[in-house]
């Protein structure tokens, strides 16, 4: 967000999101949630995408919450990880914006359990969803991991970007341009939402937090 100039509220755990969206409406939310679990969060989110708000997503919550209506919300599958282990993320439409505006985002092919103990939650196309990527190299049923919904309004990563690192902790640098893959990916998805025709602010009242189910273990 700062790197594309953009006007934003960073919050860090669930109370301050639910706070932040009581405080007012938004056009657009970026999630990036590796760890810890709480329905509440995922039905704000829900609500929020279902009121016309714009969002990109990268959680594991569809693994202790498998049957949560969010995934559905979002075009996908997703369930609980079939194993828990990281694979390679392949885009199957590499031509599509979010993988190549403003930045030439590589396959996720570096991929690295580093803190993390659940990480790659694949699933098919459900409802609006369009699947753009997966782990295997072309399309196979059960495989996708990137969805696009609702008219191009969101981006559903069911995996976890934040293992775009070595096993230690460096980013991944695929295509060596000098900026970390997840950066240039999470930079196309935000300038991809906000371009889509219609985006609008919309505020929901948020349901309050309750916290349940526990994160991934950390390594």
């Amino acid at each position: 967000m700062s790197n594309g100039g953009y006007t934003f509220t960073e919050t860090n755990d669930f109370t301050a999101f639910n706070d932040a969206m009581a405080a007012q409406g938004w056009q657009l939310i970026v999630v990036d949630n590796p760890s810890s679990g709480d329905t509440s969060f995922l039905t704000n989110i829900e609500n929020f995408v279902n009121a016309g708000g714009h969002l990109a997503i990268s959680t594991w919550q569809s693994d202790p919450f498998p049957t949560h209506t969010l995934w559905g919300t979002l075009g996908s599958t997703s369930g609980a990880a079939p194993g828990g282990d990281v694979h390679p993320i392949y885009r199957w439409v590499a031509t599509h914006p979010i993988f190549s505006t403003p930045n030439d985002v590589p396959d996720f092919t570096a991929l690295s359990d580093v803190w993390y103990g659940v990480d790659t939650f694949p699933g098919d196309p459900t409802g609006t969803g369009t699947a753009l990527a997966g782990t295997t190299e072309s399309s196979e049923p059960g495989k996708a991991t990137i969805f696009i919904a609702n008219a191009g309004r969101t981006i559903f990563n069911a995996f976890l970007l934040d293992d775009a690192a070595d096993d230690t902790d460096v980013a991944n640098d695929v295509d060596g341009d000098g900026k970390a893959d997840a950066i240039e990916y999470w930079e196309n998805q935000i300038v991809y939402l906000l371009s889509q025709a219609g985006i609008r602010t919309v505020r929901v009242a948020p349901a309050s937090v309750r916290h349940s189910g526990s994160g991934p273990s950390n390594r």
